[in-house]
């Protein structure tokens, strides 16, 4: 009789021990589990706002472009309203005979035969390549000679938070 209480005994501290021991994986799977979420909401949170900013940043560029025939000349001009400096990453043209004209970093400008110039507030300095920095109401003005008809021309963007692509209107 006394072997049957000590076992029950046994069995009720191993049963006790096994009932904390569950508790405490469902305490640690609950705050895991908020963490979890945390995680999510943050990252959701961060493509929300990323996108609000490339929105906000390609509603921030007023481009247009004019294609002067007699001249064979691509005149470009982007005027930034961002309340704060963009980057112009790159010059994107889609020509009327099916070619295709990126310029990005790794072009010189100038050897291009591409004119480019910011200006702000009266002052301009000549541009010879991109990544060109853009701060509030300054322009961009790009003259491209001995150019086809462009069938579409777009300008990059980006800030610390987001890129965006600006297609270019025609005047």
């Amino acid at each position: 009789m006394l072997l049957r209480k000590r076992s029950r005994g046994i069995a009720t501290v191993i049963g006790g021990v096994l009932l904390a021991i569950a508790l405490l994986a469902i305490i640690a799977l609950y705050f895991y589990l908020q963490y979890q979420q945390e995680q999510i909401l943050n990252t959701a949170s961060q493509t929300a706002q990323t996108r609000l900013e490339a929105t906000v940043l390609a509603l921030s560029l007023n481009a247009s472009y004019h294609y002067d025939e007699p001249t064979r000349t691509l005149y470009i001009e982007a005027r930034s309203s961002a309340p704060r400096a963009v980057i112009i990453t790159s010059l994107d043209i889609i020509w009327a005979n099916n070619s295709f004209t990126a310029i990005d970093r790794t072009q010189n400008l100038t050897s291009l035969g591409i004119t480019a110039t910011v200006t702000s507030l009266g002052s301009s300095a000549t541009i010879t390549g991109f990544p060109v920095v853009l701060g509030p109401g300054e322009t961009l003005s790009i003259v491209v000679r001995n150019a086809t008809r462009p069938v579409a021309a777009a300008l990059t963007l980006s800030t610390d938070l987001a890129t965006a692509t600006v297609p270019l209107k025609p005047r």
